[in-house]
């Protein structure tokens, strides 16, 4: 296989055989690939590494999207829970910024800044379909129905019901789900994508990346260590990643159902932690210390530290690896309940009925 690879790259050559500088593969192979990439692999370990966070982001690319286009197909959000897209995404904003400010691998850097976006996304895809429609088809019902309307409205265990059949026809089900649902997420606004974009413009401000072991830079104005700020904004995010999950496990539990939700998310989320924690635990910087551009060119000009580098990279592993479990969780929970009717919706339409008859007589 290797010396398939490297007669490819001899034969497809067209690019200076010249390795990054400092660079000493340990084979004919690893020289090659460095060569190939423009990186430097000097040994096995190092190309796993590597490896294993390539498949990481490629998991990552495809996580949220399935959930994205569901909740665009189904214009419905009602399967997820604000708590825990609130915490993801600010459990991603302090992963961003502790990853820039604390010098991390660029894999990890690169799936920062996409997390952040798609998370972005799927909290613009809450507000709208938990908000924003809602309020628009109400407004828009209200415009359509006799000026009376508001006369006849009545509140059934917690339910609004009328009795314009017309107007609970085609909103019975919508109704209940954003009414019950929008009034548990009242009070726990999302942030907006404007406060997003200031926390991420806040972060770039302190985060030029130093090499681990180098001199610590601080703050101008502040006088503060850029790395011991950027180590707790990490823990920040492990304790948020952690505790991401329960609101979702707690929400399907209730419900007895995963309606809503695509399985593909919690699917590529456990391969992406697990590639990611796989990367991070194979990186030979954390396996020994290294003077400069020791390890074959893996070390920075002032060396490297293992102590020093577990100390930045612990909260990203336990952060992603913490995590494998509760992801497991959610797949049993689907693979137990499916997307069977919910048993609040049970409940709903076991009330609605007779309401809506007693109003019709009532009427």
């Amino acid at each position: 296989m290797a010396t398939m690879f490297s007669s490819f790259i001899a034969a497809t050559a067209d690019f200076p055989e010249t390795l990054p500088p400092h660079c000493e593969p340990t084979s004919e192979f690893l020289r090659n690939v460095s060569i190939w990439f423009g990186a430097c692999f000097p040994s096995n370990v190092s190309l796993a590494s590597n490896v294993f966070g390539c498949l990481s982001i490629v998991a990552w690319l495809f996580a949220q999207l399935p959930q994205i286009v569901k909740n665009y197909r189904r214009k419905s959000v009602d399967g997820l829970s604000p708590a825990f897209l609130g915490n993801w995404l600010l459990g991603d904003i302090c992963n961003l910024t502790g990853a820039v400010m604390t010098n991390q691998m660029w894999f990890q850097q690169v799936i920062g800044i996409y997390y952040v976006l798609v998370d972005v996304v799927l909290c613009l895809q809450y507000w709208w379909y938990s908000q924003v429609k809602p309020e628009c088809m109400r407004r828009k019902g209200l415009a359509g129905s006799d000026a009376a309307l508001d006369d006849v409205l009545e509140v059934v265990d917690g339910i609004s019901v009328c009795d314009s059949c017309s107007t609970c026809s085609r909103s019975r089900h919508s109704s209940y789900s954003g009414s019950k649902k929008e009034r548990r997420a009242s009070s726990m606004n999302l942030p907006s994508g404007r406060s997003v974009l200031a926390a991420m413009t806040l972060g770039s401000k302190f985060a030029d990346a130093l090499p681990i072991g180098g001199e610590v830079a601080k703050v101008a104005s502040f006088g503060l260590d850029k790395q011991a700020i950027g180590n707790t904004i990490a823990w920040i995010s492990a304790f948020m990643y952690l505790t991401s999950r329960i609101p979702q496990l707690l929400k399907n539990y209730r419900r007895k159902s995963c309606a809503g939700l695509s399985i593909y998310l919690f699917v590529a989320a456990f391969c992406g932690n697990l590639f990611y924690s796989l990367s991070l635990l194979s990186n030979p910087l954390g396996m020994a210390d290294y003077p400069a551009y020791g390890g074959g060119g893996i070390a920075g000009p002032d060396g490297s530290s293992a102590d020093a580098w577990w100390n930045d990279a612990l909260p990203f592993l336990l952060g992603a690896s913490g995590v494998l479990g509760m992801d497991a969780a959610i797949g049993i929970q689907y693979l137990l309940w499916g997307e069977k009717v919910p048993v609040e919706d049970e409940h709903f339409t076991d009330i609605i009925e007779p309401v809506n008859e007693t109003t019709r007589l009532l009427a």
